[in-house]
């Protein structure tokens, strides 16, 4: 049918396994790519959770995703900030877009773990300043929960359409957060952000915070809940 029409069929290969994030900055002739991020999906496939860590690729995976962030950004002749997604799949690294990076999750997950601001980095490749980066050792979780009619949740960047009057802080132990909680509110959503020496201890933060929400709210259920292809 699709002959008929005078056209041709497009194949896509359907790859599953981690999702993977890099920034790239260029200036039209130098091209920078950064730290690796791992983007992890709620059961809508919205991201409901970013980590930044050492360990979320191997050397040589890193090596050549940064590469191919650079070699992208080379050939649109990049002049801004962008990022490259990736699946982690059996065959190896699966490049799924590019897309523009402000606002988003990754350069703060980045940031709070290692020190590293990439909104600084493309406003020196603007200026003509060195652009490349030095990052700190360390871990970083960034998550959103939204609690509602006593249920506790994970959720997706889609849920804080809803949000009014957000105030930034470090609510239930984290690092930094940005939520509309009130104390006795029956709803409420809250950006969170752990800090550590490593993943485990970075995903810890995470854990005590649940339960420093669940002695605080009336909770009668937790759900983290995933997509089911994964």
């Amino acid at each position: 049918k699709i002959r008929e029409l005078g056209d041709s069929p497009v194949i896509q290969e359907f790859v599953t396994g981690k999702s993977v994030s890099v920034e790239v900055v260029g200036n039209g002739k130098e091209y920078q790519s950064y730290l690796t991020t791992e983007v992890i999906l709620d059961r809508n496939y919205d991201c409901k959770r970013v980590v930044c860590d050492g360990s979320i690729l191997s050397e040589e995976q890193d090596v050549l995703f940064g590469e191919i962030g650079r070699k992208i950004a080379s050939e649109i002749n990049l002049h801004a900030l962008m990022d490259v997604e990736a699946i982690v799949a059996s065959k190896g690294l699966r490049v799924l877009e590019i897309d523009a990076r402000v606002p988003s999750q990754t350069p703060a997950a980045i940031e709070a773990a290692t020190g590293v601001n990439i909104l600084g980095r493309l406003y020196s490749s603007a200026i003509g300043k060195d652009f490349s980066c030095r990052p700190e050792d360390g871990s970083s979780v960034y998550c959103h929960l939204v609690y509602k009619d006593g249920i506790l949740r994970t959720c997706g960047e889609k849920e804080f359409s809803k949000v009014r009057s957000p105030s930034f802080g470090r609510l239930f132990g984290s690092d930094l957060s940005i939520s509309d909680y009130s104390p006795g509110s029956d709803e409420w959503r809250a950006t969170l952000i752990f800090t550590g020496n490593d993943r485990k201890e970075a995903e810890s933060g995470f854990d005590s915070a649940v339960e420093r929400i669940r002695d605080l709210c009336i909770v009668n259920g937790f759900s983290d809940e995933s997509p089911e292809v994964f």
